[in-house]
Order: C-alpha cells, then sequence, then structure tokens
C-alpha cells in the first residue's frame, strides 16, 4: 500500500514539475513572440537554427517552418560568432541578412552563449537597421545640406560627427582630421585660429546652456555663435551637440550701419548748421539785398543736400519693404535729363568742369525720369567726390547690342583715385564707401540705391576702374 501511495506521489510530482515546464514554455514562447527584435535559438557551433520568434520569420520574410533547421550562414552570409581563432565570442556584430526576395537587410546582431545540462545554445536577438538608417539618412542629408555647423560629441568625448558647413567654418577639408578624434584635437584645431583681440582661451566651449560668440581668424575674419546640449540632459554621460551659426555678415553689416550712423549723423549736421546758422544771421540782422541773396541761396543749397539725403534713405527703405514701385514709365529720349543733370554740375564747384560728349543718336527709352535724374545725379556726385586731384569729368554716350538687346549706355568717367579689385566687389553694398578712411564726404548709401533704382527701370551698370587711375561707370538701358 506504501508504495502505490509513494509511487501516486512520484507521479503527482512529475505531473506538476511537467506542467511547470509547460508553463514556463508558454510563458517564454509569448515574450520571445511579443518581442520586437528578431531572437533565434542555434546550435553551438553556429550554424543550425533550433528556434525562432515571429519577429525573425516577419524580417527575413519566411515562416517558421522554412527556417528551422536552416543554416544560419543561409540568412545571414557573413555572420561569423567567433574571431579568427575562435579564442573570443563577439557580443555584439553588424552585418547585412538576405531576405527571401534577395534583398540585403542591414542588422545588428546581440549574441551570448546560452549552457543548460543537457543542451547548448547561442541565443542571437536580431534588429533590423533599415528603417534606422533610413531615418539616419534623412537626418545625415538635412545636417549635410545645412548652412548651419554641427558637431556631435559621445559621452566618452569623441567626435562621431562633423558636417560639410563646420568643416568650411574652420577651413578644415579632409574630414579624417575630426572624425573618431578626441574633444581635444577639435580645441587645438580651433585655438590656433582664435582671433587674439577678443580670446585668449576655449574654456567657454566647455559651458552648457549658453550661447556664446567665437571670432576667428582663418585667414579671414569670421563670426559664430555657438551652443552647446546634451541629447538626453538627464544622463550625465550623454552625447552633446554643438550647434555654430555664421553671424560674420550680420556682424560687419552692424558695423557698417554704427559706420553709417557716425557718417550720417556729420552729413545731416553740416548743411543743419549751415541752415541753422546763416537764418540766425538774417533773424538778427538787416543786410542789403544782394548779401540776403546770397545767403538765401546758401540755405536753400544746404536744404536740398538735406532733403536728396533723406530721399536716399527713404527710397532704400520703400525698395527694402517692397512699397516702392515705378509709377511714371513712359518712353522718351533720355537726353534732357542727362543735359539738365549736366549743366547743374557744371561749375557747382571752383574746381572741376565736365567734358560732354553726346551722341547724335538719341533713342526712345522706357524710363521714370525723375528717378534717372536721381541716378545720373548719383553717379556724377561720386565722380566729383571721389577726383580731388583732377578736375576733368567726361560724360559721353554711345549704343551696342548685348545678348541680341539693343542698348543705349550713359558713360560718366573720371581720374580719381580709382578703386582696387577687392573694393570694386563691394560696390552697391549698403554702408560700404571705397573711401574707409572718411576723408571724403557720404554715406555709402549713393551706390546701393543706384543699383536698386536701375533694376525699376530695368536697366543695368558696368564699372571698369583701376586703382590711383579713376573709375568709369556705364548705365546700359534697353532700346525700344
Amino acid at each position: 500500500m506504501q508504495s502505490v501511495f509513494n509511487l501516486m506521489l512520484v507521479e503527482t510530482e512529475a505531473e506538476s514539475i511537467n506542467f511547470k515546464l509547460m508553463s514556463d514554455n508558454v510563458r517564454m514562447d509569448a515574450v520571445m513572440n511579443t518581442a520586437t527584435d528578431g531572437i533565434f535559438m542555434i546550435n553551438l557551433d553556429g550554424s543550425t537554427i533550433e528556434s525562432v520568434n515571429k519577429s525573425a520569420c516577419n524580417i527575413f520574410g519566411f515562416n517558421d517552418k522554412d527556417i528551422l533547421g536552416k543554416n544560419m550562414l543561409s540568412l545571414i552570409p557573413d555572420l561569423h560568432f567567433w574571431d579568427v581563432d575562435k579564442s573570443q565570442f563577439r557580443q555584439l556584430l553588424h552585418a547585412e541578412g538576405v531576405s527571401n526576395k534577395g534583398v540585403l537587410i542591414p542588422l545588428e546582431i546581440h549574441a551570448s552563449e546560452m549552457f543548460s545540462k543537457k543542451d547548448n545554445y547561442i541565443v542571437a536577438v536580431v534588429r533590423d537597421l533599415t528603417s534606422s538608417n533610413r531615418f539616419q539618412n534623412v537626418l545625415s542629408g538635412i545636417f549635410n545640406l545645412s548652412p548651419d555647423g554641427f558637431l556631435v560629441l559621445s559621452g566618452e568625448g569623441v567626435i562621431s560627427y562633423a558636417n560639410p558647413s563646420l568643416r568650411k567654418m574652420i577651413m578644415v577639408d579632409d574630414d579624417e582630421l575630426l572624425m573618431g578624434k578626441d574633444w581635444s584635437v577639435f580645441q587645438h584645431l580651433i585655438f590656433k585660429k582664435l582671433d587674439n583681440e577678443y580670446h585668449h582661451n576655449l574654456d567657454f566651449l566647455d559651458e552648457m546652456l549658453t550661447e556664446n560668440i567665437l571670432h576667428l581668424r582663418c585667414p579671414l575674419q569670421r563670426t559664430l555663435r555657438c551652443y552647446r546640449r546634451k541629447l538626453n540632459a538627464k544622463d550625465v554621460n550623454s552625447a552633446e551637440i554643438l550647434f555654430f551659426h555664421d553671424i560674420t555678415q550680420n556682424t560687419i553689416m552692424d558695423n557698417m550701419k554704427s559706420e553709417f550712423l557716425t557718417t550720417a549723423a556729420h552729413e545731416l549736421r553740416t548743411p543743419l548748421a549751415g541752415v541753422m546758422g546763416f537764418s540766425e544771421l538774417l533773424s538778427m540782422r538787416e543786410y542789403p539785398p544782394e548779401k540776403t541773396k546770397e545767403i538765401a541761396g546758401i540755405i536753400n543749397r544746404q536744404s536740398i543736400r538735406l532733403k536728396l539725403l533723406l530721399d536716399d534713405l527713404l527710397d532704400l527703405a520703400s525698395i527694402e519693404d517692397g512699397t516702392f514701385s515705378p509709377t511714371n514709365m513712359r518712353q522718351d529720349t533720355l537726353e534732357i535729363p542727362l543735359l539738365e543733370c549736366c549743366k547743374d554740375f557744371d561749375g557747382s564747384d571752383d574746381f572741376h568742369y565736365l567734358v560732354i560728349e553726346p551722341t547724335e543718336y538719341w533713342p526712345l527709352v522706357e524710363v521714370e525720369q525723375l528717378k534717372i535724374r536721381q541716378i545720373i545725379t548719383n553717379l556724377l556726385s561720386n565722380a566729383y567726390k571721389y577726383s580731388p586731384g583732377n578736375p576733368e569729368i567726361t560724360v559721353s554716350t554711345s549704343t551696342q547690342v548685348e545678348n541680341k538687346i539693343a542698348e543705349f549706355g550713359i558713360t560718366i568717367r573720371d581720374q580719381g583715385i580709382g578703386m582696387t579689385p577687392e573694393q570694386l566687389s563691394h560696390i552697391g553694398e549698403r554702408f560700404y564707401r571705397a573711401d574707409m578712411f572718411g576723408e571724403i564726404p557720404g554715406t555709402g548709401l549713393g551706390m546701393a540705391l543706384t543699383n536698386e533704382l536701375l533694376m525699376t527701370q530695368h536697366a543695368r551698370i558696368d564699372i571698369q576702374s583701376t586703382f590711383g587711375e579713376g573709375t568709369a561707370m556705364t548705365v546700359w538701358f534697353p532700346i525700344i
């Protein structure tokens, strides 16, 4: 009786163990089949697939019956769990798998050995990197096309990415000079290009969540706004990203505007002083009629000078905000506005004189007469101002055919100080003046305004200049 009882007890324990094992297997299957990564159980030599989950089948496009028992190399040809001498087991691998349609699949594989009393296996967790790589390619494309610079540092302080714009900003042509290098390598590169007028060290680049301005000379002056952030603010070992925005042109424009305000204040003060001074004289005492007329003429000329300066400022502002548009365009010749502008200038000072060489042919062009006078006045004014040593200014006209378009040209030629190629390349920029020492009066707006006005008249300008010899400016208008 006792032996029967013991036998029944053994059978009950066996059933309990089998039930527990079955329950464990069910739970294990549930875990494996709900995993988004593919899971393979492979025999220890890495060849035969013993078990597989649903995600693994989905990755390769097979069902489990087609995969079980197959050689793992048929799915991942370059899969090698062991190094060459089989002394080291590889736990992380990157390889390409082959789907049932022959499509290559980028994979990340985490592997480990599993030992039991009955069997030994290799468990491989396989992740499909297709979507991740596609996202990385899109992100990389965005960064590569961005005009701003990006530098990514790993948690260990190693440079993992530097986009082309950053390399261009710091004049580094070879990507290998940065990729995979320590942060100190980048610091050393930047330190050699620092503008010592502004910086003595790079400590500010180590600051987080702070906007800093970096001034470089490489070899031209460059100004960058810099930011540094952790990709995961909660993780002290997180990778970091540094952002560099080139504000060189903004800085130059700010400096030029500051210079302009100083110059404009001077330009405004001079005629204002004349108006105020001479009007005060007229109000304080009586003058003979001839003297009164002379003083009134001075006040009038200074008032006109003020008006022209303010007109330039207002025209530029209206062009910039898009509210300026030609309203009185009509077909006419340029004979009257050109000759009248020349008459106004000829004899306007005691030094310069005009030599006028007009053509006998005055073709029709479509222009706004008032703006044409403004353009000619600006060009004649420049010729006078920038010819302090030679009095002769030549005004001539001509015709030509350019790109199958007949054009009428007005050329104003001086024998003044001229311009270097570098200065010539900046003509038309707002606030730029070829006379950077401020010895010649002006605001740096005249040629900028002239260029804008020419566009509204469908005209263009050609400038020829030799430093120390003079400048010739030709405005070309399409003939109707």
